[in-house]
């Protein structure tokens, strides 16, 4: 697979000096993630990776809404780096987080490789990288340990192996097609996209008239047949359980037959977040890569590759966005990756032409951005230094709006969870005091349980009332519960974060007033709960509970 338009020859001095910069960079890159992890870092765990830490204290084959790499990969974690993180830290956040970091340099690595390659360009590798890393979402996947932290690194290493498969022989290819194969199958256990992986390659075998030939060949089978190995304990868990994962899949798509309407306005919402997700300008050349008649053009294999692993996960989520209202911003991520080698060859190509007064525009237009995205990373990661400009453009706290930073700062969603496990503590405690044994810690939503657990003193196992307060279906569905299990909660008292206490009190003999409890940065309020102290636990009347039918 060779390109028809290679960068202009470099000595080989000049191709080690940019792949030493490339190479720098994301070793600087993997450092600085590391010690904002670790030296005093102002951002707490999210939502979702307390959730999933909660499944790696059960470890199990799959779990009611992702497969079970992340719960696999947390629990390795805090076995490795947990002690030395509450030691040094006082939490496990950074040890659990420590392998995102490695998973953000192994996209790079894997990405640099690959327009390397592509285009017999280290200057493009590295201007990839260097893109790359203005981006926010690349320090996102290298901070937290979600399910697109492995998913992402896994793709990107995947899109090699495939290239390598592709070019290689048939006869001497099958090592390259069970790489493949067992990444595709790995990537499933991460996030169950991956599935598009395998369609956007097989419709490049299907679509490219030198490829189609492997597909009569058994190798690329035999890694098929490995990708389902890999990913069979999904499949395992699902009979045991009722296939509730596909119903949620269902749901999430908006396929389900529970999933209302239409969403008119969801094909505009995705493509504004996906176009503010890429800074506008680097979606705008994404989508002028997509349309090049020299990407498009099986002649030029090198360039069909990167182009024909990109565009179909984009489609499958726009044509999905009328029922799901535009979807997760998130969700398309790994339709990027293999684009960003043709977004980098289309800036070299801009710096190589210096005497065109457009390309001075371009390459003035590509400054600004990156620096832009250097400088909204840099806010996402140190926000609360800006609290005093921003307060400004917020307004005044009020009845109506007492965290009013919150719309301006998305990473307020991270901090104040350790203020709000103290406090639970405290409570906690009191209660304890007079009737040991006999008080449990509770979440309005499956996010808020998590958070609790792992925060609260002893991390304690607290317990989800979304089924009663209109949340969906969770993993707390599935292990002991007040809902399942009544009679050996009742009598005690509950602690609910968030609670509603009109959908509580027929539960409960009686609930104390809201104690209100609210996280102050800098002196500014950023993060607001309520805590219902609920008496005697008689138990939930079924009809208050949502349908347990899954």
């Amino acid at each position: 697979m060779s390109s028809t338009d290679l960068a202009p020859d470099l000595s080989a001095t000049q191709k080690n000096k940019w792949n030493f910069w490339a190479l720098t960079l994301i070793l600087l890159s993997a450092l600085f993630h590391l010690g904002y992890l670790w030296i005093r870092c102002p951002i707490e765990i999210s939502t979702d990776e307390a959730h999933y830490w909660d499944w790696s204290r059960h470890l199990d084959w799959s779990y009611y809404s992702k497969g079970p790499l992340v719960a696999w990969l947390i629990w390795l974690n805090c076995e490795l780096f947990g002690p030395l993180s509450e030691n040094l830290t006082g939490s496990l956040m950074a040890g659990l987080r420590t392998s995102a970091v490695f998973f953000g340099a192994g996209i790079l690595l894997a990405l640099h490789h690959l327009a390397r390659v592509t285009f017999a360009s280290p200057k493009t590798a590295f201007i990839l990288v260097a893109i790359a890393l203005s981006l926010p979402p690349v320090h996102v996947v290298s901070l937290l340990l979600t399910i697109d932290s492995p998913y992402c690194c896994i793709w990107a290493c995947a899109l090699v192996t495939a290239r390598k498969a592709i070019v290689t022989p048939s006869g001497s290819d099958l090592p390259w097609w069970l790489l493949t194969g067992a990444l595709v199958g790995i990537g499933i256990l991460a996030k169950y996209t991956m599935v598009l992986f395998a369609a956007s390659l097989f419709l490049a075998l299907l679509s490219h008239p030198e490829w189609r030939a492997k597909l009569t060949r058994p190798a690329p089978w035999v890694g098929v047949t490995i990708a389902i190995l890999f990913c069979s304990p999904i499949l395992f868990w699902n009979m045991a359980n009722g296939w509730v994962t596909f119903r949620h899949v269902g749901n999430l798509a908006g396929v389900a037959k529970e999933t209302p309407g239409i969403h008119w306005l969801g094909p505009v919402r995705y493509l504004g977040g996906q176009a503010a997700l890429l800074l506008f300008f680097w979606f705008g050349i994404w989508v002028s890569a997509l349309f090049s008649g020299k990407n498009r053009n099986p002649q030029n294999p090198s360039r069909y590759f990167l182009w024909i692993m990109s565009w179909p996960v984009f489609a499958v989520f726009l044509a999905f966005s009328p029922k799901t209202g535009g979807g997760e911003i998130n969700w398309p991520i790994t339709a990027y990756l293999s684009a960003l080698p043709l977004v980098a060859s289309i800036v070299e190509r801009w710096w190589n032409f210096r005497g065109r007064p457009e390309f001075r525009v371009l390459r003035s237009a590509t400054l600004i951005t990156v620096a832009l995205g250097v400088c909204l990373t840099l806010f996402m990661l140190y926000s609360s230094s800006s609290y005093p400009v921003l307060s400004l453009l917020a307004g005044k706290p009020g009845a109506s709006n007492p965290t009013p930073l919150r719309r301006f700062d998305p990473t307020c969603r991270l901090k104040g969870w350790k203020s709000l496990a103290t406090k639970m503590d405290s409570l906690f405690q009191a209660e304890e005091n007079s009737h040991p044994g006999e008080t449990i810690l509770c979440g309005n939503r499956w996010s808020t349980t998590g958070i609790l657990g792992f925060y609260c003193q002893n991390h304690p196992q607290a317990f989800c009332l979304g089924p009663v307060l209109g949340d969906r279906h969770s993993q707390y569905d599935f292990w002991e519960n007040p809902f399942d299990n009544p009679d050996k909660f009742k009598g005690k008292t509950f602690l609910v974060v968030d609670g509603v206490e009109n959908a509580l009190a027929p539960a409960f003999g009686s609930i104390e007033p809201p104690i209100e409890h609210i996280h102050l940065e800098n002196g500014e309020p950023i993060a607001r709960w309520t805590i219902l102290i609920c008496r005697n636990f008689k138990g939930f009347p079924k009809e208050k509970v949502t349908s347990r039918g899954w």
